[in-house]
């Protein structure tokens, strides 16, 4: 009976062991999957606005931020970042102007559990990157050949590899798209390389586009790095070029060309009309009237 309750007790003590180191092994995958998930729709999401550790783009460099920040706050950013502004928050507030108006747009597919996921990422990657800043190494300037090479993509003169859409369906920028100037479902481009803050910030959003429009396209269609740096270099170019037509000059250009096509039309089948064969309907008629 002693050596019956003995084994008893140490089976206890070996089924808890066991408990624990299961309960270890099975919540380390988890995490690390949890990890992953972040680490793929920070990419996806994300990437095109922010780094973490790499400077502003469109949005600020995220390094640090759980620690700028408290948890819920974030949270409650990550959720729903209008719905913070609305609120009235102060520091919300102050990174709207900051970022000249531009608010931060509702992340799809966001729920509580990726936003505890993202921001665990966003600190473990902080934390890497705190170590040692680099200094951010010199570009070697864009050549025509590849500003050339852009403006051919853009105005799909030449086709994207992965068979995406030239940006000219939807864009415009001014000066290069003809007379038309450009598909209008999305903004002007002009001075996307501008409002992009640079070279890293485009790059960065043809990338991974966040925009609604551009997402499910270029996510299953994404372009190449080659073709990222010649449209890159086109809107570098875009950017600089002066004595540009504005927007309004290519609406009124717009409705001018659709009002002239229009009468044209017009004109044309009223001359048809007037070269109608007149004699079989006159007879008809006659006819018809008895005379």
């Amino acid at each position: 009976m002693i050596v019956n309750a003995w084994w008893g007790k140490q089976s206890n003590v070996v089924g808890l062991v066991l408990c624990a180191v299961s309960g270890v092994a099975f919540l380390n995958p988890l995490t690390a999957r949890a990890q992953q998930d972040a680490k793929a729709y920070f990419q996806q999401n994300c990437a095109a606005c922010h780094t973490i550790g790499g400077g502003k783009l469109l949005g600020p460099d995220l390094r640090g931020v759980t620690k700028a920040r408290d948890h819920d706050w974030l949270e409650g950013w990550l959720m729903n970042p209008q719905a913070v502004i609305d609120s009235g928050d102060p520091y919300a507030l102050k990174l709207k102007q900051e970022y000249g108006g531009i608010v931060m747009p509702s992340v799809p597919g966001m729920i509580p559990q990726m936003a505890e996921s993202l921001l665990t990422f966003i600190a473990k990657q902080s934390e890497e990157a705190l170590g040692a800043p680099a200094a951010e190494a010199q570009e070697p300037p864009f050549t025509q050949e590849q500003v050339a090479e852009g403006k051919s993509l853009f105005l799909g003169r030449k086709q994207l590899l992965d068979g995406g859409p030239s940006c000219v369906s939807c864009h415009a920028v001014k000066g290069v798209a003809g007379a038309l100037g450009g598909g209008q479902l999305g903004p002007d481009l002009t001075q996307a390389y501008v409002r992009l803050n640079g070279r890293k910030g485009v790059e960065a959003w043809l990338k991974s586009p966040a925009s609604a429009t551009m997402k499910p396209i270029f996510t299953k269609r994404p372009l190449k790095q080659a073709e990222i740096i010649a449209l890159t270099a086109f809107f570098e170019q875009a950017s600089k070029e002066t004595g540009m037509e504005n927007a309004g000059v290519y609406r009124l250009r717009f409705f001018l060309f659709g009002l002239g096509g229009t009468a044209v039309g017009l004109v044309i089948l009223g001359l048809i009309w007037k070269r109608r064969i007149r004699g079989i309907r006159r007879a008809l008629v006659d006819g018809r009237l008895g005379i």
